[in-house]
């Protein structure tokens, strides 16, 4: 009985580094998508508050993945002894070291609590690009690009003249 106990235990230990690297790898997951692929699934961002919304979700999923760390070394720390020494006044007590005690919960909310509120901010960063207007046609009508020549070559062929033109197509401000 007392090795089932102690088995159910150390489970609940698995689970809970599990739960913690899960998270972990959303976040960085999420981070990651939206770096790499947001221009192009949603546009460039000229949308001040859509900005400040995808900038509040990197923060809150960074002190996630950082409270994930801090979750899974509490936990190696606490299977690393299997009692603790509480003090209570004059009188010392040893106890079993738990997957509540506050070294591993308070990292745990954190990550947890960060977690949730970094998708929240996310999903209303789409959501306030989706509502946002098409971008208009700048007044100055200035170039969203530019098309420098590399090459001309010029060739004369039977009382003909044929250009040949190489270039590239470069974003202006560059």
């Amino acid at each position: 009985m007392e090795d089932l106990k102690k088995n159910m235990k150390l489970k609940s230990f698995d689970f809970a580094e599990s739960t913690s690297k899960q998270l972990i790898t959303l976040s960085t997951a999420i981070v990651a998508f939206t770096i790499t692929f947001g221009k192009e699934l949603f546009g460039g961002i000229n949308n001040g508050a859509a900005f400040g919304t995808l900038i509040i979700a990197w923060v809150l999923f960074t002190i996630s993945i950082i409270s994930g760390i801090w979750t899974l070394m509490a936990l190696t720390g606490s299977l690393s002894k299997t009692t603790k020494t509480i003090k209570e006044g004059d009188n010392e007590k040893q106890e079993e070291v738990s997957i509540y005690d506050k070294n591993i919960t308070l990292p745990e909310f954190i990550q947890m609590v960060t977690f949730v509120l970094a998708l929240i901010a996310t999903i209303t960063y789409a959501v306030i690009l989706a509502r946002s207007e098409t971008k208009p046609v700048p007044a100055d009508n200035t170039p969203k690009a530019e098309i420098r020549v590399i090459r001309e070559s010029t060739f004369i062929i039977e009382d003909s003249v044929k250009v040949d033109t190489l270039g590239f197509c470069m974003p202006t401000g560059h």
